[in-house]
């Protein structure tokens, strides 16, 4: 339950800000009751062998390379005038 509403709270975050592409998001857990509180959704995480999204994908059983490449086929480019 308590993984289900960080998800909910990263999801809707990210919708709201107008996020677009990958990135991380970074959450406090209060001690007392578990409540979880957004501190800030990072749009250009780390990618250093020692940065939270390839320990993340790592966790989930994907390596570097993989990631790489996964970020490099969902990438894009902008060309909207503002």
């Amino acid at each position: 339950a308590e993984e289900r509403e960080i998800q909910r709270i990263v999801v809707e975050a990210y919708r709201t800000l107008g996020c677009r592409g990958w990135g991380r998001a970074d959450l406090m857990v209060r001690a007392r009751d578990r409540q979880p509180f957004l501190l800030e959704m990072n749009t250009s995480p780390g990618m250093t062998s020692h940065s939270l999204v390839p320990m993340s994908a790592k966790a989930a059983g994907m390596s570097y390379e993989q990631l790489c490449l996964h970020l490099l086929r969902d990438a894009s480019l902008d060309s909207r005038r503002d």
